[in-house]
């Protein structure tokens, strides 16, 4: 991920309006590789790659939690 520090506290600015709250976003890249064999060689190669951004957001003992995909400005304002 490569985000700026400005888009990340304007993401986390409406999540911590009060002293005490706790606001996180975090983005996750998953990248899975699968091969197959036959025979002892591989006949096929095939990667696959997402991306998804999360935000928690926790006030006294209320805690929600959001997940989307993708990790662009527009997936996160979602």
């Amino acid at each position: 991920m490569n985000w700026d520090d400005d888009s990340i506290h304007r993401w986390l600015e409406p999540l911590a309006g009060r002293e005490g709250d706790l606001a996180e976003v975090f983005g996750e890249t998953l990248t899975e590789t699968c091969l197959e064999w036959r025979d002892g060689e591989v006949r096929e190669a095939r990667v696959r790659r997402e991306q998804g951004t999360s935000a928690r957001w926790r006030r006294g003992g209320s805690e929600q939690f959001a997940s989307v995909a993708g990790s662009d400005d527009a997936a996160v304002r979602e």
